[in-house]
């Protein structure tokens, strides 16, 4: 793998799709994620692994799935999205390491806001 590209993670098979997930075989059943967001967090009892039941809808449920990133023992929730608002506030809660996409400080993720804030004028 070059630099240039981003590591593809193994998704835990019941979360919903969508940017916001868990790691395949990384939970600890720490259950931090689940008390910041118990309306998107669910927890597979037969395999002691928690994922993300379904995708944020609201900005309310969004600061949520941010929250349950962040509080994550060991780093098993992650965000695979673009978002420049989700990759800001991760970054701000020094999560970055949670983002698919490559860090704030990274020059590759700044070209990718600016294409993002590019497309919005279009």
């Amino acid at each position: 793998m070059n630099s240039k590209q981003v590591k593809q993670r193994d998704r835990y098979p019941l979360n919903a799709a969508g940017d916001f997930y868990v790691e395949n075989e990384a939970c600890i059943c720490c259950m931090a994620p689940h008390s910041e967001a118990p309306e998107l967090m669910g927890f597979d009892e037969e395999t002691s692994h928690c994922y993300f039941k379904r995708q944020p809808q609201t900005r309310e449920e969004l600061e949520r799935a941010i929250a349950a990133v962040v509080v994550s023992d060991v780093q098993a929730l992650r965000y695979a999205g673009t978002d420049e608002y989700v990759l800001r506030r991760l970054a701000d809660e020094k999560s970055e390491d949670c983002c698919d996409a490559p860090s704030p400080g990274n020059s590759r993720l700044k070209c990718l806001l600016k294409l993002l804030k590019a497309k919005k004028r279009i």
